[in-house]
């Protein structure tokens, strides 16, 4: 279970951008889902968030787990255009 910040504080949105959370978990995802493991993800994506500052405030993410094994996000193989194209004739 992930929130954008603990219970009891307020979470900080920039109006045209998006919420601070938001903004790094999707960066954090396209630029590290293929070599970290879930976890390792949710607490870059705190780091990330707890360095930001909105009216001289910090914002702190939190995250549970019960996984019990580790998880990796694989990228998709892509298929070459020559398999696309005999796909397609078929």
């Amino acid at each position: 279970m992930c929130y954008c910040v603990s219970e009891g504080f307020v979470s900080f949105r920039n109006p045209s951008n998006g919420s601070f959370y938001i903004q790094d978990l999707c960066e954090t995802l396209q630029e590290q889902a293929s070599t970290l493991e879930f976890t390792e993800l949710l607490t870059l994506v705190n780091l990330k968030v707890s360095r930001r500052c909105a009216a001289n405030n910090k914002q702190m993410p939190c995250f549970t787990s019960m996984l019990t094994k580790k998880l990796y996000f694989k990228p998709k193989k892509e298929r070459s255009i020559i398999s696309v194209i005999f796909h397609i004739q078929e």
